[in-house]
């Protein structure tokens, strides 16, 4: 009885080891929750605000920061900050419109609109990855950014779209020393521990 329990345990994990095991290996999936579906949706409605929009019209797109998630309401420091963030940049260097929100202070406001949807999935060999010899992970997804700046509940500027349409990243991390790797480290750590 012991032999035949022994026997499936070194076939099964023959068999998990021989399948590749790459849908064990962990994932994971970052998604900045939004009305919009990808990045053609949100550019496509991002391209229809011009100076002069209401913060109404606004709204029935879904660029409300009370009812659509992830969208960041900016003062007008805030503004000042977001394009000046050094002082190579003087308020003269900006579009007339952005001085404008500056100088009209609590009658302006901006929306930051910054909705993504990206997934890690690691690939690769369970085993190798398990025991830290290599890992690959890839990354896949889109990420949009907009600003929308607001005077009196009108628009008077917005930046051009910006973002990542389509995002396919490949990382690949190898120790040669698999999980003796982190001991060097370890070590490391300890002799500086003495030599206080």
């Amino acid at each position: 009885m012991k032999k035949t329990i022994g026997y499936f345990l070194l076939i099964s994990a023959l068999f998990i080891g021989l399948a590749g095991c790459a849908a064990v290996l962990p994932s994971s999936k970052t998604t900045v929750v939004s009305p919009w579906q990808n990045f053609k949706d949100i550019e496509m409605i991002y391209k229809k605000i011009v100076p002069g929009t209401t913060v109404q019209e606004l709204k029935q797109w879904g660029f409300d920061p009370y009812t659509s998630p992830n969208i960041k309401i900016l003062n007008y420091r805030d503004i000042a900050v977001y394009f000046m963030p050094n002082a190579s940049i003087q308020m003269s260097d900006l579009p007339e419109a952005v001085q404008l929100a500056i100088k009209a202070k609590d009658r302006s406001r901006a929306y930051l609109i910054q909705p993504s949807d990206r997934k890690k999935k690691r690939t690769g060999s369970f085993w190798l990855d398990t025991a830290k010899f290599k890992r690959l992970t890839n990354e896949t997804g889109w990420q949009f950014q907009g600003l929308i700046i607001i005077v009196d509940d009108n628009v008077v500027y917005k930046t051009p779209v910006s973002g990542e349409p389509i995002i396919n990243t490949k990382d690949e991390q190898k120790n040669p020393l698999g999980p003796f790797q982190e001991l060097g480290d370890w070590t490391i750590g300890i002799g500086k521990g003495f030599i206080k």
